[in-house]
């Protein structure tokens, strides 16, 4: 606990001593949906010995989510399935590219680093670049790429307490 909330203390003051406001502190994140998936145990009567058993539909998909730290922006979604163009999407003439996501797939719905790259260069950047001209704040924002520069510090800072100790 205590190592948790002295990195929060740390991360805190180096978000300040870097000149950094809430709007300009991004976090992104991803995580899967198994949508099919039913529950692992189910609750059946005395009577019954077993329940019929079913085959476990595994049907996954994953979101990157990304938003800032105050909370008013948020970025549009980057979703891999591990299909390309699924029948409903087909049947129903629906254009990925109308999607409130950045839709893509791979055979086993994984957040590729080309993903990774691609959303962050055609949604990320654009979308927190103009977030903050719009809003007239200074245009760095502290996000998992700027992490490098958290650690080395981060080591700094706790080198140096070690040794004042």
């Amino acid at each position: 606990m205590k190592a948790a909330e002295d990195y929060i203390k740390m991360f805190s003051d180096l978000i300040k001593a870097q000149g950094y406001i809430s709007q300009q502190v991004f976090n992104c994140d991803e995580t899967g949906l198994f949508w099919k998936k039913m529950p692992n145990r189910t609750y059946i009567t005395a009577e019954e010995k077993m329940m019929p058993g079913h085959k476990p539909m595994k049907d996954r998909l994953i979101l990157a989510l990304c938003a800032n730290a105050s909370g008013d922006c948020k970025i549009k979604h980057l979703l891999v399935y591990h299909s390309e163009n699924p029948r409903a999407f087909r049947s129903h003439k629906i254009l990925k590219e109308k999607l409130q996501v950045m839709w893509r797939s791979n055979p086993k719905a994984w957040v590729t680093r080309k993903f990774f790259v691609e959303w962050v260069n055609l949604v990320f950047g654009p979308s927190v670049k103009k977030y903050l001209q719009e809003r007239t704040y200074p245009c760095k924002p502290f996000s998992s790429s700027t992490m490098p520069l958290l650690i080395h510090q981060t080591s700094k800072m706790t080198s140096s307490r070690s040794s004042n100790l």
